[in-house]
């Protein structure tokens, strides 16, 4: 059982990275996206779901976005949560991942 719990957090991990990923493509693909708080959920397989939180504020001394994107992943009875913040220039639109840390879930 130890190593099936191991293998249901590794999944879940994976789960929530796979929605700091597909939030960073809508980011990259519409900059305004998270410009209003956006919550949206999907399944990856039968067994595993992601629930992503976009959020942006605007940093006018550096010229740039500031986007924070929460991701739980979540599989069978495992959960874990990943926050990544991204710069986004707000004239070339470049996107740059400054920081993924994994937050204890609540």
């Amino acid at each position: 059982t130890g190593s099936l719990g191991e293998r249901l957090a590794l999944r879940a991990s994976a789960a929530a990275y796979s929605g700091i990923r597909d939030a960073m493509i809508r980011i990259t693909r519409d900059k305004e996206f998270g410009a209003v708080t956006q919550n949206y959920n999907f399944s990856i397989d039968n067994e595993s779901s992601v629930a992503v939180s976009v959020g942006r504020t605007i940093d006018s001394f550096q010229g740039a976005y500031i986007y924070t994107v929460t991701a739980v992943g979540t599989v069978s009875n495992r959960q874990r949560r990943l926050q990544a913040v991204l710069i986004v220039r707000d004239v070339s639109g470049y996107v740059q991942l400054q920081s993924l840390t994994e937050i204890p879930a609540t």
